[in-house]
């Protein structure tokens, strides 16, 4: 890693000691090194709204419409495997118990 760090959506003058961090759009960034006279990508962090996180203060989320996966919507129904009744609604599991 370079010595400074510049923060620039713009490409900074050409200076060996510097690393760049350039912002994007969605809100990730772009770590860029020169080498050769060149700026290379050396890693790129996701908008932070993308990383896995969770609220916990959240008890009852409640969805309204249907849900579904790359546009197939959720089962409903219900199946034993194994001596345990498994319950789906609109592909949520909404019951779980031993029969």
């Amino acid at each position: 890693m370079g010595v400074q760090i510049i923060i620039s959506e713009t490409e900074p003058e050409p200076n060996n000691l510097y690393t760049w961090i350039k912002p994007l759009p969605d809100g990730g960034k772009e770590w860029y090194e020169r080498s050769n006279g060149q700026w290379v990508l050396i890693r790129t962090d996701p908008a932070p709204a993308l990383l896995g996180h969770s609220h916990t203060t959240h008890s009852d989320i409640n969805f309204t419409g249907t849900v579904s996966a790359d546009g197939d919507n959720g089962v409903t129904g219900q199946k034993t495997v194994g001596g345990y009744q498994i319950t789906f609604k609109k592909g949520l599991l909404t019951g779980f118990e031993q029969v």
